[in-house]
């Protein structure tokens, strides 16, 4: 009978250190889900910086051609 027990127990376990590992993937997959969030938002938000440098240039010369 002992031996049955303890072979219950390695089963559970066994069975907690699947859902453990499961668990992790599942973290795992979550955090690269937010790491590419991040990535698409710092592009975007590097795009629109330099549309506005863009901007701010283009108005700059054209005070200076102004100027002229």
């Amino acid at each position: 009978m002992p031996v049955k027990r303890q072979l219950v127990k390695l089963e559970v376990i066994l069975s907690l250190l699947h859902q453990v590992n499961e668990f992790k993937k599942l973290a795992i997959v979550n955090l690269n889900r937010r790491l590419i969030r991040l990535q698409r938002t710092e592009w975007a938000n590097l795009r629109s910086y330099r549309s506005f440098q863009d901007q701010s240039f283009q108005t700059l010369q054209q005070k200076d051609r102004a100027l002229m």
